[in-house]
């Protein structure tokens, strides 16, 4: 792709290649490796993105922050604890598929990801994965997987996406209100929700068989996110508090103060079943 008006390729850390869009509505960062986008500024704003300060820039680690893809296996491999968690696409290699500016002035910005020899030594399926980043008032991204081989394809899958935070202390989530959610921290309980989600410990849950929008209300930094979706059966809630964020190294002291992940996913039991020469999409807007 050949720099445009909106989009431009440099180099960004460790000279890892990024694409910047720039236009009338915001500035965002998308690096090629994860086809990981890494920061949405709106004109005006501060990023609605969180991103480490010692997140690792490096061909073989995901980045920590922005939104991660996690495909084609969220969490640990199903059958194979030596694969790494959350599948390849976060740590593989995306090429730019297409660029263009919509007739309201949005930038859309493709990305793609083949089955190659690599990946058919991890996942013995083809496969052509489309990524798009749509850049306007909101943040859009759309992660498609068309199954290029001959027999049907399973995946479980997340948009991990890491929301900038004034404090966690003092945010709450709507939406997900009587849901019941399943509970890594306790065992994989399943629990019903109540009220408001707020955050005062390490939350890592799984609200099963919803397709609803959440609004994340910051006290702090006096700004109300609506994070929704489609294509998505669950939502994940996730952060890791005191004890297991001092014990990652990408992940600055107190990071956890200033985050939380609101991730549209297939996962669990919502395993999804691609039929040969068939596509599924899974979307989230943030804004």
């Amino acid at each position: 792709m050949e720099n445009t008006e909106q989009v431009q390729l440099v180099k960004g850390q460790n000279g890892l290649t990024k694409a910047v869009i720039n236009n009338e509505f915001a500035r965002c960062e998308v690096y090629l490796h994860g086809a990981q986008v890494t920061s949405f500024i709106p004109k005006g704003g501060d990023d609605l993105l969180w991103l480490s300060q010692t997140a690792i820039f490096a061909q073989s680690k995901a980045i920590r922050g922005g939104i991660p893809l996690c495909w084609p296996w969220f969490g640990a491999h199903p059958t194979d604890n030596t694969k790494a968690a959350h599948g390849f696409a976060r740590v593989s290699a995306w090429q730019v598929v297409s660029a263009q500016t919509t007739e309201q002035g949005a930038t859309e910005l493709v990305l793609g990801l083949k089955a190659s020899e690599q990946t058919l030594e991890l996942w013995p399926y083809d496969f052509d994965l489309q990524y798009k980043i749509t850049v306007a008032q909101t943040l859009s991204v759309a992660l498609t997987t068309i199954n290029t081989g001959k027999e049907p394809i399973q995946i479980t899958e997340a948009l991990h996406s890491y929301l900038a935070l004034g404090d966690i202390t003092k945010v709450r989530i709507q939406g997900l209100e009587g849901l019941s959610y399943s509970d890594k921290v306790n065992d994989s309980k399943v629990i019903e929700q109540a009220g408001d989600i707020v955050v005062e410990q390490e939350v890592d849950r799984v609200y099963m068989n919803t397709q609803d929008s959440c609004v994340l209300i910051d006290d702090v930094l006096k700004r109300t996110l609506k994070v929704s979706k489609s294509g998505s059966n669950d939502t994940v809630v996730w952060n890791p508090w005191v004890d297991k964020a001092s014990s990652m190294v990408d992940v600055h002291d107190n990071g956890h103060l200033t985050m939380v992940c609101i991730e549209a996913a297939n996962v669990l039991d919502n395993v999804i079943t691609i039929e040969a020469g068939e596509r599924h999409s899974i979307c989230q807007t943030i804004g």
